[in-house]
């Protein structure tokens, strides 16, 4: 895009992710909750979900299945995990 700022992306640097990770208080990493990708992005997300791993962020890949039933719900007007 000719409008936007060329910039330069900082290094891939996977021990220094790990370093910044344990001074946060995570030395073991952590456990990132569900991860859902966009159907048009699956490429995307598997590289994103590699290099979480990489340094130590474990994402659980869900489906859209799980994105869309609570949407579902909230279109219906239910409250989110409401049953009836």
């Amino acid at each position: 895009m000719d409008f936007a700022p060329q910039v330069e992306p900082p290094p891939y640097d996977p021990q220094k992710a790990k370093q910044l990770l344990a001074e946060a208080g995570y030395p073991n990493g952590l456990d990132a909750g569900e991860f859902v990708p966009i159907p048009s992005f699956f490429s995307v997300s598997e590289a994103a979900v590699y290099y979480l791993n990489a340094v130590g962020i474990q994402p659980e890949k869900g489906t859209m299945g799980a994105l869309i039933h609570p949407i579902a719900e909230y279109l219906a007007g239910k409250e989110i995990g409401q049953t009836h």
